[in-house]
């Protein structure tokens, strides 16, 4: 069975309001699940170092990958009423802002945020880099 046929085999579910972020605590999750069709998904990415590697030896690194081996880690929400907005949307910052501190406190943390999977609210194109976010601009 290929991967298409394997994800086609499953329901498609209608949940109209979704948002992500890229980065466990019982609270936020207890609060995501409380909500009619609440819905939380993480998955994790691995980045194998020779990514940023290839782009740096094709002449660039538009991105500003660090040349390690990463993890990649996005938590997908949904909900169904848009009057649970703002209770949904709280919840994920908070847990992602919980990730991002304990990551920090260990020295595994990364600047980048990878632009498919961000929210609005993330400075997506900072995150490439000072010289990265300038190159465009002196174009």
């Amino acid at each position: 069975m290929t991967l298409h046929e394997l994800m086609a085999s499953f329901p498609i579910i209608d949940i109209p309001r979704w948002t992500c972020t890229r980065s466990h605590s019982g609270l936020q999750i207890d609060t995501i699940s409380s909500l009619q069709a609440g819905s939380i998904v993480g998955a994790v990415q691995s980045i194998n170092a020779n990514v940023a590697l290839a782009g740096q030896g094709r002449g660039g690194n538009a991105l500003g990958l660090q040349p390690v081996n990463q993890a990649w880690f996005e938590i997908n929400v949904g909900w169904w009423n848009v009057g649970d907005d703002a209770t949904a949307i709280g919840a994920i910052e908070l847990l992602r802002a919980k990730i991002e501190a304990l990551v920090r406190d260990v020295a595994i943390d990364l600047e980048y945020i990878f632009m498919n999977s961000a929210n609005a609210k993330q400075p997506v194109i900072a995150s490439y880099g000072r010289a990265n976010v300038q190159r465009p601009r002196a174009v």
